[in-house]
């Protein structure tokens, strides 16, 4: 029987609310249990994941096997020159991305066209220019900001949008741990 991630969550959240419970008769395990009351309180709170390496190092696939679906685009050569951000989206909004273009305006584009910003042509290389960052859609719950070649590591790193206070709490530098491409571990 498979069990669903909210039957793990609940689980989680039943254990860790024992734990603090049980912490709770020692005085000095004061901080431990308000950790553990703290974290049964978060599980189900959304959380900002920030992940960027070097080029080639399984940034995209790494966010694909988190999505469930080939959303960000691999490949043998470059090909995510921008920073973008995923989102939980409706299943009408998985069929479209959205451009934030540096001159501040925004558009829309059908799911066909992210294509359109890979690669290293000069239409590619302009189209990425003036792109501050893309926005994609999943079903699955997830947000989080994909670092690129292009992107900084700041601009990953914080995930910034206008008007948007934002806190990341999980960062994944896949040029620290080795990065992976597909099931093989690049050594360092």
């Amino acid at each position: 029987m498979e069990e669903s991630a909210s039957t793990v969550r609940d689980d989680f959240r039943d254990f860790a609310l024992r734990m603090a419970d049980a912490f709770a008769r020692f005085p000095e395990l004061r901080a431990e249990e308000e950790e553990l009351r703290r974290l049964a309180s978060a599980i189900y709170e959304p959380f900002t994941l920030a992940v960027f390496g070097y080029m080639k190092t399984g940034k995209s696939s790494l966010i694909n096997a988190l999505v469930g679906k080939p959303l960000a685009i691999t490949g043998t050569d470059e090909t995510t020159a921008t920073l973008n951000w995923i989102s939980h989206g409706t299943r009408e909004q998985e069929e479209t991305f959205l451009v934030n273009w540096k001159d501040g305006s925004n558009e829309p584009f059908p799911i066909e066209r992210l294509k359109d910003w890979t690669g290293k042509s000069e239409e590619a290389l302009a189209l990425c220019a003036r792109t501050a960052r893309i926005d994609l859609y999943a079903t699955r719950e997830v947000d989080g900001a994909v670092g690129s070649g292009l992107a900084g590591r700041d601009e990953a790193a914080a995930g910034q949008r206008e008007n948007e206070p934002t806190q990341v709490q999980g960062v994944v530098d896949l040029d620290r741990v080795g990065g992976f491409v597909g099931r093989q571990r690049r050594g360092r």
